[in-house]
């Protein structure tokens, strides 16, 4: 089953289809809109397609870096805890000998 979604960008209304058991996506909108008005914000431009498309653009381009960054600090944290689980494991079983 599908459900539609609304997103406001630039004053423009857009729908989209969403699966129902997407638990993320008005976050995933929410996040984006705050993008988009964070540097609407920071860099006020004329409000044309080729600025609106710029601006859509950084806005995936920060949230891209945002992912890239999390992702690399779950793999180091991910590699920490199995090594730390693995010096665990070997302390116990020298114990149990």
């Amino acid at each position: 089953m599908e459900r539609i979604l609304d997103i406001e960008l630039f004053g423009e209304h857009f729908r989209f289809k969403a699966d129902a058991e997407d638990r993320h996506a008005e976050k995933a909108i929410d996040h984006l809109v705050r993008k988009v008005e964070s540097l609407n914000g920071q860099t006020p431009l004329a409000k044309n397609e080729a600025n609106r498309f710029v601006q859509l653009l950084l806005a995936t381009l920060n949230i891209c870096n945002e992912y890239i960054d999390l992702k690399d600090k779950h793999e180091v944290l991910l590699h920490t805890v199995q090594e730390r689980s693995s010096k665990i494991v070997s302390t116990i079983e020298r114990t149990l000998k």
